[in-house]
């Protein structure tokens, strides 16, 4: 079966590329991303030289974080998430205009609050290395830099024609399939390839109803709610016994804005 897509896949994008003048498509690349141990999806969808990355996370992370330190006179009183709302990241990146637009999540009084982070698509340093292998049958070729406080390692494929990728990976001469970082805290593997998006993926409006912010202000904000974080567990902890987060940064994908 998957020989058969890559079969068709291939066909297509030779007639896409080798066809002059004709309307540029939007695409859509599925994900599988690991990120802290925990499993979930993502799309990076791209016409011409902006591209959107939807990223997913279970809500029950958040509720097994309070659970525990919000139990009164024995009575778990469990931080509530409202069912309706998706816990999920975007990512809008133009390489032109070279505007980075993305979501963040700071959970604080017992519910979301999602900012957009505003921020310059600087050029990313990459060093290409002289390896090569297949992944889902495409030649890819191996780079590696350091972004955001982590060291990347990306498998490329030159076929796949963007210079977009998920997350805010961005910057190599084709789509990213595979991408980790030397810690292993965050693996992005290519799960499936859609030739023919719908063009309101691409169009992706921020609401005006969300504050932006810096991506310096981002990490002083989850700073925050890393020590609110550890004042509740101390509140729960018996008298005498000392708790304290340390490298709380760790934990987030971002450890700073370089």
């Amino acid at each position: 079966m998957k020989q058969i897509f890559l079969f068709y896949f291939f066909i297509y994008i030779t007639n896409i590329l080798g066809q002059k003048n004709q309307e540029v498509e939007t695409y859509t690349l599925k994900y599988n991303v690991t990120q802290n141990d925990k499993h979930s999806s993502s799309f990076l969808t791209f016409k011409n030289n902006v591209g959107v990355y939807y990223s997913f996370r279970d809500k029950e992370d958040a509720k097994n974080i309070y659970s525990e330190i919000n139990t009164e006179k024995g009575v778990n009183h469990n931080i509530k998430i409202n069912s309706k709302d998706t816990i999920y990241n975007i990512v809008k990146t133009n390489i032109i205009s070279k505007e980075m637009l993305s979501t963040t999540n700071i959970f604080k009084d017992g519910q979301y609050q999602k900012y957009i982070v505003d921020e310059y698509c600087d050029n990313i340093q990459w060093k290409m290395i002289n390896e090569t292998k297949k992944i889902a049958g495409f030649n890819c070729k191996k780079a590696i830099t350091r972004y955001k406080g982590r060291n990347y390692i990306v498998w490329y494929s030159e076929e796949i024609p963007t210079s977009i990728g998920p997350w805010k990976l961005h910057g190599l001469p084709g789509a990213i399939l595979y991408a980790t970082d030397t810690e292993n805290y965050i693996q992005i593997s290519i799960a499936m390839l859609n030739l023919r998006s719908h063009d309101y993926m691409i169009n992706y409006i921020f609401g005006d109803n969300l504050k932006k912010i810096s991506c310096e202000k981002s990490l002083s904000l989850k700073k925050e709610q890393g020590r609110e974080i550890a004042d509740k567990i101390q509140s729960k902890l018996p008298r005498g016994t000392q708790f304290n987060i340390t490298n709380i940064s760790n934990n987030w994908l971002e450890k700073d804005c370089n």
